[in-house]
């Protein structure tokens, strides 16, 4: 246990974290609604504002939300044995915050270390990655083909892209068109897709 103390010590001292914050313990603002305050009554403040990740990332109490809820989905490479689209399809998690996006994007293997065949899908709550899918059986796809795959910084392309999605600057206000975006591995290319309600 003094041990585990001292490293504890160590870290705090050299300015990593002791163990990480739960990101669901964090309220989510502006509207205030779910904003909740400290265990002694108080929120950490800078001026008027209200503790940021972006002030501090250790003692920060407030999230940044996002204007739609979000789903990850991974598809895995099939094993060659019949495999069914929705046994390869796995949903990995949603979010809805600024912080809760980078909390996963930081702990998922980056694209260009996916194995072929591999595919992430970023769709709206509620959407699934697939044409069966009412909300998108009208739709469509734009997508465009990386062919020079060792020229292609395809971490920091699909990076831009999921950012674009969540940030909602893919479309103007109240459109409602982007229903997702997908990055596919395959042998000879990186491929991303914009998909679209009509």
């Amino acid at each position: 246990m003094a041990d585990i103390a001292s490293a504890n010590e160590a870290s705090a001292t050299n300015g990593t974290p002791a163990s990480p914050v739960p990101l669901e313990s964090i309220p989510i603002s502006p509207d205030g609604s779910k904003n909740e305050t400290p265990p002694d009554g108080s929120q950490v403040r800078i001026g008027n504002d209200i503790v940021t990740v972006f002030h501090d990332p250790e003692n920060f109490n407030v999230k940044h939300p996002l204007m739609n809820t979000w789903t990850l989905w991974f598809t895995k490479p099939p094993s060659g044995k019949g495999d069914n689209w929705n046994d390869l399809l796995k949903q990995v998690i949603s979010f809805d915050s600024v912080e809760d996006f980078w909390g996963i994007y930081n702990n998922i293997t980056a694209t260009s270390q996916l194995a072929l065949k591999s595919d992430y899908h970023l769709f709206k709550k509620g959407v699934r990655p697939e044409w069966e899918d009412p909300q998108n059986k009208h739709g469509g796809k734009w997508a465009y083909q990386f062919k020079e795959k060792k020229q292609t910084q395809i971490d920091d392309l699909w990076l831009h892209v999921m950012l674009a999605a969540i940030g909602e600057t893919l479309e103007d206000d109240d459109d409602g068109e982007v229903m997702g975006v997908v990055v596919n591995v395959r042998k000879g290319f990186y491929r991303i897709g914009l998909w679209t309600r009509t």
